[in-house]
């Protein structure tokens, strides 16, 4: 019998060509939830800085004035001049250097010229070291040391999520590769009906065929544009499915990859791939940001008690000739102690409780993602062994099938064998062919199934995301 042109297998006309590389260098610069994910470092980093400020440099600067009138015509005008320089650092110490002046002009009552306005100015420096709550670099460098944690978390998340769309790429595309395929396979078989269908009406014109017969015919050609419009609706969605993870609008395309067997190089030691997953890597970091936030918190039940130092050097101006210690440069010293503590600390204690049950929170979590991706893994593998058996079976199973359609071709032509065998034996390789389709897919979405849960991606899509680690 004379198989219809291949021409038939393009009536569902696809226009750009796609391969998988493409698709998933797509997914990556436009994939909107991707997009949304790689915000998170970005502004990760600001928290750092947020933090960091506790350490900034501050400067304070206030100028004062006040003007004192009394009924007997005494005025009095003073004007306040202040700076100061000030710096908390993470050893625990509080820096500051403050220069004051203060003038004084004062007019008294009767006098016939004004009086030389006094001043008195002031140089100081004052230290306040805390010497048991915050004391150290290692308590006060926490959140700076935690936001770091966090940002190096948001990297991992978005290496997850990247991982994760790679995965879903890959699972899109092969999807929509079985459904354009399955499609193919539904139209084509549709079109050799349509043809023996026309043949055989032909045939009962001329009264070589019965046209009883037709009615297998006409019967198998419902069935098959049953089937061929469930295989365009399943390919519309596929399609919907695929554009929606790469990133782009409604358009036509034909993908240019087709599956292939592939040796996955997996390695017994899943401890190895495991260690460096970001779901592992995540949940590590959390563990150890929490066991520096319960250090900080255990830091935070202590005492308060800090050392001041102050040191204040003066010039004054002389005024007049009395006998005040003060009217002459002079210099102030001090030196103190200061405590307090929480009766109760009630409010640290619960913070320290519920991080320390966070912290083994957090390390059972470990045991669990462990557990899950081992066995992901595990199954991957198993699941890649047997595809490739059902493989080997199903590729004979379709060459068998097509050398007996050669024989009932024959067959038919020479009225051995009925019109319903015939289109019954060509219906079982149609089936073949598409269980032979499935199972191809199938192996190649098993192959991202694997890659995914050792959070890499096959050396044959030249895809590099070694920087996001």
């Amino acid at each position: 019998m004379r198989l219809i042109s291949f021409l038939v297998i393009f009536l569902y006309s696809y226009g750009q060509t796609l391969s998988l590389e493409q698709a998933i260098k797509s997914a990556l610069s436009k994939n909107r939830d991707l997009i949304v994910s790689s915000y998170g470092p970005k502004k990760s980093s600001f928290n750092i800085l947020k933090e960091e400020g506790r350490f900034d440099l501050s400067l304070e600067s206030s100028v004062n004035f006040t003007q004192d009138k009394s009924a007997i015509q005494f005025t009095s005008d003073s004007t306040n001049y202040n700076i100061e320089l000030s710096k908390y650092n993470s050893f625990g110490t509080d820096i500051s250097i403050q220069y004051q002046k203060d003038i004084i002009d004062s007019n008294p009552p009767f006098t016939l010229s004004s009086s030389t306005p006094r001043f008195d100015s002031s140089l100081g420096l004052s230290l306040s070291q805390n010497l048991l709550r915050n004391f150290g670099t290692t308590v006060n460098n926490t959140h700076i040391s935690i936001s770091k944690k966090m940002l190096q978390s948001e990297k991992y998340k978005l290496l997850e999520a990247t991982l994760l769309i790679l995965y879903k790429v890959q699972i899109a595309y092969w999807n929509l590769f079985e459904a354009q395929q399955k499609y193919t396979l539904e139209l084509f078989s549709l079109s050799l009906i349509e043809e023996l269908l026309k043949q055989k009406e032909r045939m009962v014109e001329l009264g070589g065929f019965a046209k009883a017969l037709l009615l297998d015919i006409k019967a198998s050609r419902a069935d098959s544009f049953t089937l061929v419009a469930d295989s365009k609706r399943s390919l519309e969605v596929a399609k919907l499915e695929f554009l929606e993870v790469i990133g782009l609008q409604n358009i036509d395309i034909e993908l240019s990859d087709r599956p292939f067997e592939y040796d996955v190089k997996y390695s017994e030691d899943k401890e190895r791939y495991i260690d460096n997953h970001p779901m592992v890597l995540i949940n590590n970091i959390n563990v150890e940001s929490l066991k520096q936030m319960n250090s900080f918190y255990e830091n935070q039940m202590l005492p308060s008690l800090s050392l001041d130092v102050g040191f204040e050097t003066h010039n004054p101006s002389i005024s007049d000739n009395s006998l005040s210690p003060y009217k002459d440069n002079h210099n102030v010293f001090g030196v103190g102690l200061q405590f307090s503590m929480s009766i109760d600390n009630s409010v640290i204690k619960s913070d320290l409780g519920k991080g320390r049950l966070s912290e083994l929170e957090y390390k059972a979590n470990e045991n669990r993602i462990k557990f899950y991706l081992k066995s992901e893994i595990t199954k991957a593998i198993a699941n890649i062994k047997y595809i490739k058996e059902l493989l080997f079976v199903a590729k004979q199973s379709v060459d068998i099938q097509k050398s007996i359609i050669k024989n009932e071709d024959k067959k038919l032509e020479l009225g051995l064998t009925t019109m319903k065998n015939y289109l019954d034996n060509m219906k079982e390789l149609t089936k073949r062919q598409i269980k032979l389709l499935e199972y191809e897919a199938s192996m190649m979405r098993y192959f991202a199934t694997y890659y995914n849960a050792v959070a890499s991606t096959p050396e044959f899509l030249n895809i590099d995301i070694s920087e996001l680690r």
